[in-house]
């Protein structure tokens, strides 16, 4: 319950918003570097959900972009549960859910960018395809979005990485 309350102000705080930055304390997340999050068009009415976090080492990081296999699966997820700068979960069945700092996070490495993709997948909106062409299309128009709200990034190294199952 926690979590999705947790969710669901960081989405209002977005408030429609294209993006919107916030800084994260031990009072609002659980990691002291700057994340953004927000919606940025996708084509065809559609607006992806990201979430992009900053480095914790240095601005000459590059940008890592993390896509949760399918398409079809929230990359919001991966980053509560897995890589993100704050893991959410709890050590059995009795306790309650909790944030923790993740010093194993993506985010040493370099800036992190979560998306969820394509539309209808995770907090993000539009039609949904199941279509490989259209996907990728639908993400390079993100990209572009993305590059034109962030350009600063541009002079970052882009890798691009995925679940492997």
């Amino acid at each position: 319950m926690a979590l999705a309350t947790s969710l669901a102000c960081l989405l209002a705080v977005a408030g429609g918003k294209a993006s919107q930055d916030f800084e994260q304390g031990p009072r609002t997340f659980c990691d002291d570097t700057l994340s953004r999050t927000g919606f940025l068009p996708s084509g065809r009415g559609s607006q992806y959900f990201y979430w992009l976090a900053d480095t914790r080492r240095n601005s000459s990081a590059p940008l890592i972009l993390w896509m949760t296999g399918g398409p079809g699966c929230s990359s919001i997820l991966a980053m509560l549960s897995e890589n993100g700068p704050c893991l959410v979960g709890k050590g059995n069945a009795s306790e309650k859910w909790q944030m923790t700092w993740n010093p194993w996070s993506w985010t040493e490495a370099g800036t992190v960018l979560w998306v969820d993709q394509p539309g209808e997948v995770g907090f993000s909106v539009g039609a949904e395809s199941d279509d490989e062409l259209e996907v990728s299309e639908r993400m390079l128009f993100f990209m572009l979005a993305f590059y034109e709200r962030y350009p600063a990034l541009l002079e970052a190294p882009l890798l691009l990485e995925r679940m492997r199952v």
